[in-house]
């Protein structure tokens, strides 16, 4: 089945967002070990609010734009560099429900998105792939640019200190005694 799909103001598509952001979560995000799905609605709303940040849904296309449910989502932060201070678009989420993923959809979402950011002036757009969107993205003329890596630690490790002020034995959550050597503070 074909897709609509439009810019919506988050505020208003909140509730249909967070139902496919949970599916997302537990489909994509299982290297995030322990780490709950709780967005931070403050924030998501303050950047959408500022202009900085911008949803794309999906919808079917045979029904009508505002009772079609949502089937998938793209959230983007569009800013100015840090660095270089040009218009840079950032994907936060891209998800697509399994059932959609067919056909042309995921192009004509990607090709939809990219247009929006390029309507809001970004001179740069980068993607994340954990599922095998880089296919799609090297198709659409996306090069590989990095690759990310992620090391999990307790949420809420038990700290114990001991030694003296040229080390220190920490020992993370009862199991694993760690090492950790710092300079001096003395100056001689």
């Amino acid at each position: 089945m074909r897709l609509r799909f439009a810019v919506e103001r988050l505020r208003d598509v909140w509730q249909e967002v967070d139902r496919i952001g949970r599916q997302h979560w537990s489909e994509t995000e299982g290297y995030h070990a322990g780490q709950a799905y709780n967005p931070d609605l403050k924030r998501y709303f303050s950047v959408d609010d500022n202009g900085w940040f911008f949803v794309v849904t999906a919808r079917p296309l045979k029904t009508c734009l505002m009772t079609a449910p949502m089937v998938g989502y793209a959230g983007i932060y569009c800013m100015p560099s840090m660095h270089s201070q040009a218009m840079i678009a950032s994907e936060d989420f891209f998800f697509l429900e399994n059932s959609y993923r067919q056909g042309w959809n995921a192009i004509r979402f990607l090709k939809f998105v990219e247009a929006e950011c390029l309507r809001r002036g970004a001179v740069e757009i980068s993607w994340t792939d954990k599922k095998g969107k880089g296919k799609l993205l090297e198709f659409l003329g996306y090069a590989k640019v990095a690759t990310q890596w992620s090391k999990q630690s307790s949420p809420n490790p038990q700290v114990e200190v001991k030694g003296g002020a040229d080390s220190t034995h920490a020992k993370a959550n009862a199991v694993e005694a760690v090492d950790v050597y710092t300079e001096s503070a003395s100056t001689t």
